[in-house]
């Protein structure tokens, strides 16, 4: 989702934002399509993302090991939104 969201914002010649939050990016996004997403989705997906690159190293995510319906609803919600804003790029 982060890559698609970068990959927009190439697209149309905007300065990347070095970021890894998808809500930052996505307010950047929103500048240039019209394209709506579900902002909540986003959220998940930003409450689930470790900023290490080993995060072994941080332990589990940040709310402890994950659960499977965790796991599924973010593959989920990933898919949804890649293959909506692969459309844009």
């Amino acid at each position: 989702v982060e890559k698609v969201l970068k990959a927009i914002l190439l697209k149309s010649e905007k300065k990347l934002v070095k970021t890894h939050n998808l809500i930052h990016l996505y307010s950047e996004v929103k500048k240039v399509i019209i394209k709506k997403i579900d902002e909540d989705k986003l959220d998940f997906l930003n409450s689930i993302y470790i900023d290490s690159r080993y995060p072994t190293d941080l332990g589990l995510l940040p709310s402890g090991e994950p659960v499977k319906e965790d796991a599924e609803k973010a593959l989920k919600y990933a898919k949804e939104i890649f293959y909506e804003l692969k459309k844009e790029v």
